[in-house]
């Protein structure tokens, strides 16, 4: 295991947290930021970047708080389309450095390239905050395109989450190597858990780490395994880096291209 290691995909949140009653619900489970830093002295990690979710809505202020209280944290957010200039300086001065998509359920998505949401991508782009992104397999290719005309960085989530019987073979996953060629665009080494067959999560995993294991391929756990709290430990998500069969290589993914690109 690599001895430097950065996390890029935790949450955060508890009982008081004023989470949407029209997403998704963490059924009364808490994960407050002391537990999230408890488990990283536990496991030796270094850093680690708080992922928004759709639940929150626009509510900052927990992530706000533990980027105060722990340096060592940076932050994504979810934020309205008239977001002005004064809301993204504070928030990048705070820790904050990117937007989050989550569309991987929706059947109605934002148009990216309205008036609105192309003033918040150009804003991102301005500010240097990337979009970290979750979408349909039969969206996703079209998605990134989109998010890369605007200037942004895509972040990738979960392997780009392409569960599908083609697998690898999926239009969607073909798109998301294609735009690891292009340049702009990263992968998260995580949410393998989630996969219902977990052939896809391995084949995945090995293509990720032959295209852009050198530095487009970043680590994340995904704690504290939401819809699966009990059924998955951090170090089962460890073990995804043993994916990573080249040493020097495992050091990029597990830490040195998330420090660049957060840190």
């Amino acid at each position: 295991m690599p001895d430097l290691i950065v996390d890029t995909h935790v949450h955060i949140f508890d009982r008081n947290t004023p989470m949407l009653e029209d997403k998704w619900w963490p059924n009364g489970e808490e994960a407050p930021v002391e537990d999230l830093m408890a488990c990283f002295v536990a496991y030796g990690i270094s850093y680690g970047v708080l992922s928004t979710a759709s639940i929150y809505g626009y509510f900052n202020d927990d992530f706000r708080h533990a980027l105060k209280r722990f340096p060592r944290l940076r932050a994504t957010a979810n934020l309205p389309p008239d977001a002005d200039a004064h809301a993204f300086e504070q928030m990048s001065r705070e820790g904050f450095l990117g937007i989050r998509l989550l569309w991987h359920g929706d059947g109605h998505v934002a148009d990216l390239i309205s008036d609105a949401n192309r003033r918040l991508l150009r804003r991102c782009a301005d500010h240097g905050w990337h979009v970290h992104l979750t979408d349909r397999p039969d969206r996703i290719g079209a998605t990134i395109a989109a998010l890369e005309a605007s200037g942004v960085r895509v972040v990738v989530d979960h392997m780009g989450m392409i569960d599908t019987q083609a697998g690898i073979d999926d239009p969607g996953f073909r798109a998301i190597l294609d735009a690891i060629d292009r340049g702009r665009t990263w992968v998260k080494l995580s949410g393998a858990f989630r996969y219902r067959n977990p052939q896809n999560a391995k084949a995945a995993a090995r293509a990720l780490v032959a295209a852009g294991g050198w530095d487009r391929l970043m680590w994340g756990s995904d704690w504290p395994f939401v819809g699966y709290m009990g059924n998955v430990t951090y170090r089962d998500t460890l073990a995804y880096l043993d994916w990573v069969e080249d040493g020097d290589m495992r050091r990029r993914v597990a830490a040195l291209t998330a420090l660049d690109f957060y840190f």
